[in-house]
């Protein structure tokens, strides 16, 4: 075998290892979510900051994922099995942190997609909540240049 063949040999080796390794790194990823997934209670309590645990259901934000509805006080947002409901469901996962815009595209859209989609869906999702009585939350989800956070402890109880 010649130098050049070698060397052909040894670059499509690397170039198929790297293709089986975003493959392998791919499925980990996806088993992560499911079993993050499963791992959730389908009634989720989100509690501010500013509460001790024991405080009553009425104060915690509760992501209820048996019925795609999102639950704040006395009022009720039913976001249905879509992308805002994935979308507040994983910002809830994190209170008080900021995730980036490729987090949210892997966690909530599960592929590529633009910064346009991403904060139309925040324009959205606050809008529902708006018009859900539940302004509250609409404002506590915030926008850091490219990043997404819940910020629940700006709520005044």
């Amino acid at each position: 075998m010649q130098k050049d063949e070698l060397f052909e040999l040894v670059i499509d080796a690397f170039a198929e290892l790297a293709t089986l390794h975003a493959a392998a790194a791919a499925t980990a990823d996806r088993v992560w979510s499911a079993l993050a997934e499963h791992d959730d209670a389908s009634s989720e309590g989100v509690f501010s900051g500013n509460l001790p645990r024991e405080c009553s259901r009425q104060h915690r934000l509760i992501i209820d994922a048996t019925t795609f509805t999102v639950k704040w006080r006395d009022q009720s947002c039913h976001l249905g099995p879509t992308i805002l409901f994935k979308l507040i469901r994983r910002l809830a996962r994190r209170p008080e942190r900021f995730l980036t815009s490729d987090t949210l595209m892997e966690d909530v859209w599960e592929r590529r997609c633009s910064d346009t989609a991403i904060r139309s869906a925040i324009k959205r999702l606050r809008l529902a909540l708006h018009d859900a009585e539940m302004s509250e939350v609409a404002a506590a989800i915030r926008a850091r240049g490219k990043c997404y956070g819940l910020l629940l402890n700006d709520i005044d109880l």
